[in-house]
């Protein structure tokens, strides 16, 4: 499951390429494998929630145009464009929990009745 949309500002990687189409994909447990096995990212930073929780957005996130993306990017997001994000993580976060009320709904009744 993703949530797609479109930054304001964008984000620019170190060559000066700014992205603004984004797909952010569900939390699983790849980004935090990915995470822990990235030796670019200064593990030393993640006892800061803020940091952490941009490590792994950094992973779930795609920019068109950007080949990778770093917690320093995204915590360098203007405010605007953070907000979007925000708001992308909270709709996708909504629409995977009624999915799997939907399906729990549907496992039951194809259950029956106790």
């Amino acid at each position: 499951m993703v949530q797609t949309g479109t930054f304001a500002y964008g984000i620019i990687d170190a060559e000066g390429r700014c992205g603004r189409d984004f797909t952010l994909h569900e939390r699983t447990f790849r980004h935090a494998l990915e995470l822990a096995n990235d030796s670019s990212i200064d593990k030393d930073l993640f006892a800061d929630p803020a940091y952490y929780d941009a490590a792994v957005i950094s992973k779930r996130l795609k920019v068109e145009g950007i080949d990778r993306l770093t917690p320093e990017m995204v915590l360098d997001l203007e405010g605007e464009d953070s907000d979007l994000l925000a708001n992308a993580i909270v709709t996708l976060d909504q629409r995977r929990t009624e999915f799997r009320k939907e399906q729990q709904a549907a496992q039951k009744a194809a259950a029956g009745p106790a």
